[in-house]
């Protein structure tokens, strides 16, 4: 029911667009607006149109590059959604969303050093910008700099302590630094606040396992494996704890 809930939201919200949208033909914002709503609700064809028209009216409405890059990146046309990211940074160098969005898809294109060099950009500009920090954060990961990992998911939960994806990105990167106590409580963290958050069991019980809590440890883990039994991680930590298997 809250799923179908949410999606006769979403849907209210498009047909609220489009009255606004036909009594404002020439007006380009409620295009772009129109378009994230379609792209919240999954509609990538009738966003990408959308975007395309308010940028059709508007030729430096940069909102609307960025948006319109996000849709070719979620449907895998890396080389347009850099051209609109590129366009959208162009026409506002102070635009933080753009340099993170390019940053993001330096990452995933394996160009670590210019990602890094767009989040610090993004950070310069909105010191406040929580993706940047975890997406850069992860960034760092992926160089084995975990250090500098922890650092940038400690900007995030300072400012938003109910972030698990943070915690669970800094207790990973607390593993990797052998801090396995720091690690524990920040898995315990994301327990907290839901108990249900993929692979925090088993991230637990790995921690456990390092402090030699191999009960416990076990426990986590099978917990982890209870929740997804295709996960080898878990069933790795099960079977060296001595755990049953099923």
């Amino acid at each position: 029911m809250q799923e179908l809930s949410s999606a006769n939201a979403q849907q209210a919200n498009i047909t609220s667009l489009s009255d606004v949208i036909k009594a404002n033909p020439n007006s380009p914002g409620p295009y772009n607006v129109r378009g994230t709503a379609y792209a919240a609700a999954g509609q990538n064809a009738q966003a990408l149109e959308d975007f395309n028209t308010a940028i059709k009216i508007n030729p430096n409405f940069h909102q609307a590059y960025l948006n319109r890059g996000l849709i070719y990146r979620r449907t895998g046309k890396l080389d347009l959604a850099m051209q609109d990211f590129n366009r959208a940074a162009q026409l506002n160098p102070n635009y933080a969303a753009a340099f993170a969005a390019r940053a993001n898809l330096e990452k995933q294109e394996g160009k670590i050093d210019a990602a890094l060099s767009d989040f610090q950009t993004a950070l310069s500009i909105d010191p406040n910008n929580l993706g940047a920090y975890n997406d850069r954060a992860l960034t760092y990961q992926l160089q084995g700099n975990h250090k500098a990992a922890i650092t940038d998911f400690d900007q995030v939960l300072v400012r938003d302590a109910s972030s698990m994806q943070a915690y669970n990105g800094r207790g990973i990167s607390k593993l990797a630094v052998r801090d396995f106590q720091g690690a524990l409580d920040d898995f315990n963290a994301i327990i907290d606040i839901d108990r249900s958050y993929p692979g925090a069991w088993v991230n637990r019980g790995l921690a456990e396992e390092a402090l030699g809590r191999k009960d416990d440890a076990k426990a986590s883990c099978q917990h982890g494996l209870a929740q997804d039994p295709t996960n080898q991680v878990a069933r790795g930590c099960v079977q060296r704890t001595g755990g049953n298997l099923f």
